[in-house]
């Protein structure tokens, strides 16, 4: 930014160098040497220096008033708005926080319940596991070590609460913003969590 002092300065240079100029030029007037030309190409070329550093200085100081007074009208001219502006900014900043809150709710919910299908499944393997009912040859009632469950002919997966969280999360995202990086996540997990996953989707989808 140019301030005053700035232009001060490059004015008073301006006119330290003119003046050197014209005590240069009466020397030359004078002496006509090979030695008083050269100081006269010099002073010359200094004045020039000077002037056109002044000029840009004023210029810019210039350029930076008046843009100083654009914004100052601008603002003036907006103050009317700003008032409507900040109820608009609250009101939709307090519907988001509350969004977050409910969702920060829904996800601590999701876990928990999650959590509870998991050790419903894996206890309900363990029962028949160790009543002597094994399902790994695709028996239609039996355990695995895996904690699968085949019962009432179904077969129920165990399954992870993060795992679930972030294959939900990525759905949403994919299909508000594709090409935000979390819609390319991917989710990872052990097979049985992932066919827990899979199944749990597909019975909220139902």
């Amino acid at each position: 930014m140019v301030i005053q002092q700035d232009l001060e300065v490059a004015e008073a240079a301006v006119v330290e160098a003119e003046d050197e100029l014209t005590r240069a030029e009466r020397h030359y007037a004078v002496v006509r040497s090979e030695q008083a030309g050269a100081l006269l190409y010099f002073a010359k070329h200094r004045a020039d220096a000077a002037r056109d550093t002044a000029r840009g200085l004023r210029a810019r100081w210039e350029a930076e008033a008046a843009a100083r007074e654009a914004r100052t009208a601008a603002e003036e001219a907006y103050r009317p708005k700003a008032k409507a502006a900040v109820a608009n900014l609250s009101s939709a900043r307090d519907t988001a926080a509350q969004a977050v809150t409910e969702a920060q709710a829904a996800v601590a919910r999701l876990l928990g319940a999650v959590a509870v299908y998991d050790a419903a499944v894996r206890g309900a393997a363990g029962e028949l596991l160790a009543a002597g009912l094994t399902a790994a040859g695709g028996e239609e009632l039996g355990g695995t070590t895996a904690g699968y469950a085949q019962v009432g002919g179904e077969r129920w997966c165990p399954a992870s609460g993060p795992d679930l969280l972030a294959a939900v999360m990525q759905a949403a995202v994919t299909e508000f913003e594709p090409r935000h990086p979390l819609a390319r996540l991917r989710v990872s997990g052990s097979l049985v969590a992932s066919a827990g996953r899979d199944q749990l989707l597909k019975a909220a989808v139902r």
